[in-house]
């Protein structure tokens, strides 16, 4: 799709469910939720062009606008009908937009800790917009002060692994600094606020009340969606 070949997970079977992962994720991500869902769904998780083991081209544009479109070019290569399309983070802004731009794709739009909505600037967003990248690592130490963002309980990983993916993030700094601007900051930022009031696709919201990557305060720029359900 797009001149990119894509890495997806595909299991179970009912209908069509659309897993999309956030930035530096991939579709391992969902391999903990999967097992839920596989008895009810055809449940697809994907490797965003540019992430995982998609492909990633050296002068590509993985800004939301662009990837929004791969993705319903690549709903439309599966033959996927109208799935259920779950975005987290990055995918949830992508997702979002999806759903608006395309709304003849997508039967149900769920949202996780959604990027693309303006929030109260904590630590995290502060140092995106004084220019930091905060997903890039260079140790162990990095690492870990990058998981206890990430989670509340951060999971415990044998050093060897930790060693290898500190080694995996490194060789991705710089796609990490040229698509974080093209994202977080500007008029991109805050795409999926403005398309809201285009969302015809019912719509739920899930958030983490402690998230300190994409603060809770967040789930006000939902509130406006009519019948919009949110849990924290």
């Amino acid at each position: 799709v797009d001149d990119h070949g894509w890495a997806y997970l595909d299991a179970g079977s009912g209908p069509p469910l659309l897993l999309v992962h956030g930035f530096s994720g991939s579709k391992e991500n969902w391999l903990p939720l999967m097992p839920y869902l596989v008895e009810r769904y055809h449940v697809i998780a994907v490797d965003l062009p540019g992430w995982g083991a998609s492909s990633r081209l050296d002068d590509g544009d993985y800004g939301i606008p662009a990837q929004v479109e791969r993705l319903a070019a690549f709903i439309a290569a599966l033959k996927l009908e109208r799935p259920i399309v779950v975005g987290h983070s990055m995918g949830g802004h992508i997702a979002g937009v999806l759903a608006t731009r395309h709304p003849e794709l997508v039967s149900r739009l769920l949202l996780v800790d959604a990027a693309g909505v303006p929030f109260s600037a904590n630590d995290f967003a502060q140092r995106v917009l004084a220019g930091e990248t905060p997903f890039n690592v260079d140790d162990r130490a990095g690492w870990a002060r990058l998981l206890g963002e990430l989670f509340v309980q951060p999971p415990w990983l044998p050093p060897r692994v930790v060693d290898v993916l500190v080694a995996r993030n490194i060789a991705n700094h710089a796609f990490h600094d040229r698509t974080i601007r093209a994202i977080a900051q500007g008029d991109a930022a805050f795409l999926l606020q403005r398309e809201l009031p285009l969302l015809r696709a019912p719509l739920t919201v899930v958030w983490c009340e402690r998230d300190r990557i994409l603060d809770v305060t967040s789930v006000e720029a939902f509130r406006t969606v009519p019948n919009a359900r949110i849990e924290l």
